[in-house]
């Protein structure tokens, strides 16, 4: 009999999407029926979670501040009981795999899950390009999202075989989510009541409609934020016109960031950017993009 994958997922400003699309044609090529189900409707809408509906569960998010984005929290707070629900995780993350800043980021989300009767054998990060702060080189960033379709289908293959794939962070990891991701929740609040809309905005309203929790508003002809920003950075790069920014830190906000689908459509960006011959910073990303067969 056919499995069915219950995927669940979130995604602040479509990375996250590009993969778990992928994701899902793969998985199907291995004989999976795979249902996609995006966290922030079920939220929206009120809608039921039924994990015993499917025989597998995937939660796909981005790493935010080294650890989940806040929505795929709050969603494994909300999933019911189950006994021994086999679970995977996918996460999208600006650092290359192994990094100690993102080692840990899975452990506020296993400890929900496993106190709550999910078996969670199997995590993977695909090494995305950043949103926030720091900009990847463009060619960087396209060879990032160019090789999701080769991971995309070792990780089908692994899920297919029930090949065990675990992160273990390390000290300096746990430090990590225990300092810097807490105060998560408090920090990406402050930054929604620090974003503004610049005079370049024109009314447009997408970033309104597109807010995954409803934080932004108009009020008398003017963009309004409120304080239950998860700092998603949706906004931001959905502006047509790039109106959104920080008053304090305006670098946070990225001017040559993309997003997968628009960086593949290009073609003026070289392909093979990180070769066996890169020294330097970007080295660090030889193994994930240079290794083909990369299984732990």
């Amino acid at each position: 009999m056919q499995k069915v994958i219950g995927l669940y997922y979130f995604s602040g400003t479509g990375n996250t999407e590009y993969v778990v699309q992928i994701l899902q044609i793969k998985l199907q090529s291995y004989g999976f029926q795979v249902d996609i189900l995006k966290i922030e409707e079920i939220f929206k809408q009120n809608i039921a979670i039924k994990p015993n509906e499917f025989d597998i569960i995937g939660l796909a998010y981005p790493i935010h501040n080294w650890g989940p984005a806040l929505l795929a929290l709050q969603f494994t707070k909300n999933l019911s009981n189950v006994e021994n629900k086999p679970i995977f995780i996918i996460e999208t993350g600006a650092g290359p795999q192994g990094a100690a800043l993102n080692e840990a980021s899975t452990l506020p989300l296993i400890r929900n899950l496993e106190s709550k009767g999910y078996r969670v054998n199997y995590e993977y990060q695909f090494s995305m390009p950043s949103n926030w702060l720091y900009c990847h080189p463009v060619p960087l960033q396209r060879q990032l999202c160019k090789i999701v379709e080769l991971k995309a289908e070792m990780v089908s293959k692994e899920i297919s075989s029930l090949t065990k794939r675990r992160k273990r962070p390390g000290l300096l990891s746990k430090l990590l989510i225990a300092f810097g991701w807490y105060p998560m929740p408090l920090a990406a609040s402050i930054y929604g009541r620090i974003l503004y809309a610049s005079a370049k905005c024109n009314n447009c309203g997408k970033c309104i409609s597109g807010c995954p929790v409803g934080n932004i508003q108009k009020n008398s002809d003017k963009i309004k934020f409120g304080w239950r920003c998860t700092s998603c950075m949706r906004c931001a790069y959905l502006c047509p016109v790039r109106a959104i920014v920080p008053r304090i830190g305006k670098m946070i906000v990225l001017k040559n960031w993309y997003g997968a689908k628009a960086l593949l459509s290009r073609t003026d960006i070289e392909d093979n950017f990180i070769t066996e011959k890169t020294t330097g910073f970007n080295a660090r990303y030889k193994k994930y993009l240079l290794q083909k067969d990369n299984i732990a």
